[in-house]
Order: C-alpha cells, then sequence, then structure tokens
C-alpha cells in the first residue's frame, strides 16, 4: 500500500520553499522599522466627562485647554475631547436623560447644545471652538455614538441626499 502525502514531489517542494522564503523577506523589507513594539507613551489628554460628566460647557473646555496648552502640553498632552451628550441643552451631571430632547438639524444630525457651546449658534458646529483649541497646539475630538439618534427616528426625519421611498 502506498501512502500518498499532499505535498509536491521534492524537486518542486524546494522550488516552492524557495518561492515561500522569497515572499518572507519581500513583506519584512515592507514593513516599517521600529525599535520599539508600543508607543513611547499612550494618548495623552483631557476629556470633559472625567470632570464635568454630560454638562461640560464652551467655557469649561476652553478653560482646560488653556491650562493643557500652559502647563502639560510640553509633557506630551496633546487631546482636548468633548464627551457625550454635547447635544443634550439640559445635560445633568453622570446620568443620561432617557427621552432628553438633543439638539439636531432638520436631518437628524446632532449639534452642539447652543446654551452649553454658544459659538455654535447658526449651524458652525463646533468649528469656533476646534479653532481655539488648536491655536493653543493642540488637537481637538469629540465622543459621538454611531448610528442615527432615537429622536430622529421618533421624528421620521429625512436622511440628507437620500430620495424617500414612497
Amino acid at each position: 500500500m502506498q501512502i500518498a502525502f499532499p505535498f509536491p514531489p521534492k524537486r518542486s517542494l524546494n522550488v516552492y520553499a524557495a518561492g515561500i522564503a522569497l515572499c518572507l523577506l519581500i513583506s519584512q523589507q515592507a514593513l516599517p522599522q521600529t525599535n520599539s513594539p508600543v508607543a513611547p507613551t499612550p494618548p495623552m489628554g483631557w476629556n470633559s466627562w472625567d470632570s464635568y460628566g454630560t454638562t461640560v460647557t464652551e467655557a469649561q473646555v476652553k478653560a482646560n485647554a488653556d491650562v493643557m496648552a500652559r502647563d502639560l502640553k510640553s509633557h506630551g498632552w496633546e487631546y482636548i475631547v468633548v464627551d457625550i451628550q454635547w447635544y443634550e441643552p439640559n445635560a445633568q451631571g453622570h446620568d443620561y436623560a432617557p427621552g432628553a430632547k438633543l439638539a439636531m438639524d432638520e436631518y437628524g444630525r446632532l449639534l452642539p447644545a447652543v446654551n452649553r457651546f454658544p459659538s455654535s449658534a447658526g449651524g458652525t458646529g463646533f468649528k469656533h471652538l476646534a479653532d481655539y483649541v488648536h491655536s493653543k497646539g493642540l488637537k481637538f475630538g469629540i465622543h459621538i455614538m454611531g448610528g442615527v439618534p432615537r429622536q430622529a427616528v421618533e421624528q421620521n426625519t429625512p436622511i440628507k441626499g437620500n430620495v424617500p421611498r414612497r
């Protein structure tokens, strides 16, 4: 009885092995060379949730950006993040209010609550606040959940650029 191996004949096996070795060599050259498998520091920044929960205001964000730029930027701190609920005008503490009215445009896209972020009036969003943070040499970000806001679903708002079904 002859046993069949899933390998090609010896001569083909040598060609096959040489091909694999060549592929490995090429792939190693394509990878970026680094001396360390990890970043020198984690992302370093400030997140509004830690101090203000859902209630942070534009003035508070700017004050924290000022402190970070003055005292921490030289030590590698660079991120200012406005966390969740920036679109809720009546946000309170660290709790989420079920069914809270959210600031949205006509397409159901979330907008900063103007009473908390006055520079966002007129539909400008976070542009002015982001410009302020960037002027300090820092990076600006927001926390936003994926998907369609529940209020937009309840109001059946149109999706911008989409033709409604009839």
